[in-house]
């Protein structure tokens, strides 16, 4: 393969996923509804991409959950349900309890110092995309610290999936990842206290959950 050639695939490349990470944040901050076809000539026009890098992106994102094919209607935007809610968190419940208690036992101090550092800014954010960017950022640190690389990488995935969720709760009138929510999980985090971790995420959770329903359902 010539040099040329690899420069083409990798401009090509980096052209795709800043389409993908465009379209993506169309759709999480609702400017893509649920529901709402991806036509992508307007697309094409309004990221000023050609239709190769958008399909890709497309594909990219049905995969990742945000983009559903159908046969009649093409591709179009996921819409939120109350069954795929209970299933990706009754998954992680599972998942982030585990990966909580065994952090919480091994955490460093300059992991104790970074997510110390994500919370302030999660007390100071002002929008829900900023919310939402710093409590994944929250997790995957702290989750980090448990040392189980294939667990991180199953709820980075889980928490990707349900990013459309969170933003329907942290786009209205409540703000689940308060200053007051966080601090003890940050207490149990500085005591290494494992179970307590694990007790305090998983009713964090379930708390979302239970903020979720009424909205899916309403």
């Amino acid at each position: 393969m010539s040099e040329r050639h690899k420069v083409k695939i990798a401009k090509r490349q980096t052209v795709s996923g800043v389409t993908t990470e465009r379209l993506r944040e169309l759709i999480l901050s609702g400017r893509l509804g649920a529901g709402e076809p991806l036509r992508q000539d307007e697309l094409s026009a309004f990221l000023s991409v050609s239709r190769t890098p958008l399909r890709e992106a497309i594909i990219t994102l049905e995969a990742e959950g945000f983009v559903v094919n159908h046969p009649h209607r093409g591709a179009v935007v996921y819409k939120p349900t109350v069954d795929e809610l209970l299933e990706i968190y009754e998954i992680r419940i599972l998942l982030e309890a585990r990966a909580a208690h065994e952090a919480a036992e091994r955490v460093t101090p300059e992991v104790l110092r970074a997510v110390e550092g994500i919370v302030e800014e999660m007390n100071n954010a002002v929008s829900a995309s900023k919310l939402i960017e710093l409590n994944e950022s929250f997790r995957h640190t702290f989750y980090s610290a448990s040392g189980k690389r294939m667990l991180v990488e199953m709820i980075r995935n889980l928490t990707l999936r349900a990013e459309p969720y969170l933003r329907l709760l942290v786009g209205g009138p409540r703000r689940p990842f308060t200053k007051l929510e966080m601090a003890p999980l940050l207490d149990a985090i500085r005591a290494g206290d494992g179970k307590r971790a694990a007790t305090i995420t998983r009713k964090h959770l379930k708390k979302t959950v239970s903020g979720l329903l009424p909205i899916l359902k309403g």
